[in-house]
């Protein structure tokens, strides 16, 4: 368990860049902040580039994230706190502020999810190529009493909470969305 943990600065790498850790496997994250400014090519965050099997409660992260994407993958899975939530992981009060920019896969709080998000924030700014939303990106697992106050812009799949809301697959569950408040 990791808990009460700040960090600042500017953190840049190619894949799983975070301010706090590049990638999460297992344990839990617990009372702590990242202001760092991140820049990267794929699975970019503030706190975290990657995660799975992960609790992550009362965490925020404030500095801009960049994703860019690159020749091999066009998607960058850039967020304000996590560019790729993977697995089944639970994000519990966990807010997100700042500009986050990437290709594709770009979201104020998570660029792209498969996990659970309870009591999520954004703020800011979330701009990219396709799959752009002001929470998630693009979701596959479950986002309840969550809230988006971010101004959102991209080219295809733009949403004001999430930009692509799972995938038509008659053998799988269809994502679970609840209570919103937007305000964009």
């Amino acid at each position: 368990t990791v808990r009460n943990v700040t960090v600042g600065g500017h953190v840049s790498g190619t894949s799983n860049v975070g301010g706090f850790a590049g990638g999460a496997g297992l344990g839990k994250i617990i009372n702590s902040e990242s202001s760092a400014e991140i820049d990267g090519t794929r699975h970019v965050g503030g706190l975290f580039g990657a995660m799975a099997s992960t609790t992550v409660s009362n965490v925020s992260a404030t500095g801009d994230v960049k994703g860019e994407g690159s020749n091999h993958t066009p998607y960058g899975d850039a967020g304000g706190l996590v560019g790729y939530v993977g697995g089944t992981p639970k994000l519990t009060d966990v807010r997100a502020t700042g500009a986050v920019e990437g290709n594709g896969r770009v979201g104020g709080l998570v660029g792209r999810s498969t996990g659970k998000i309870e009591n999520g924030s954004a703020s800011g700014t979330v701009s990219g190529g396709g799959g752009v939303g002001g929470l998630v990106g693009d979701s596959l697992g479950q986002i309840t009493n969550s809230t988006a106050e971010v101004q959102v812009t991209g080219a295809e799949r733009v949403g004001g909470v999430v930009g692509a809301l799972g995938r038509i697959d008659p053998n799988k569950r269809p994502p679970k969305l609840e209570v919103f408040v937007v305000n964009s």
